[in-house]
């Protein structure tokens, strides 16, 4: 039997999505083995794409920052998808 959290992933890949994410809780997750690790509620969760800000070059200078969390995470989930990602 297949279960919700495996139809919910199935649906991110196929529409290229990398996780879910709520920013009023400012929590976010990608797919993989820890989607949903806190085995919280998704239902309010909006897809996205994963943010490797920390991990990038352009950082802190993207003209393209989309949000504040890349002041604070190494990588998060956003509703903006990155094009202009430079490795360090």
């Amino acid at each position: 039997m297949t279960t919700v959290k495996e139809i919910l992933c199935s649906y991110l890949r196929d529409n290229g999505y990398d996780g879910i994410y709520n920013n009023d809780i400012e929590c976010g997750c990608a797919i993989g083995d820890d989607f949903v690790p806190c085995d919280g509620n998704p239902i309010d969760c909006i897809p996205g794409y994963k943010l490797k800000c920390g991990t990038c070059a352009n950082t802190p200078t993207c003209e393209d920052k989309y949000s504040h969390s890349c002041e604070h995470y190494d990588v998060f989930i956003s509703n903006w998808k990155c094009t202009k990602y430079t490795k360090k």
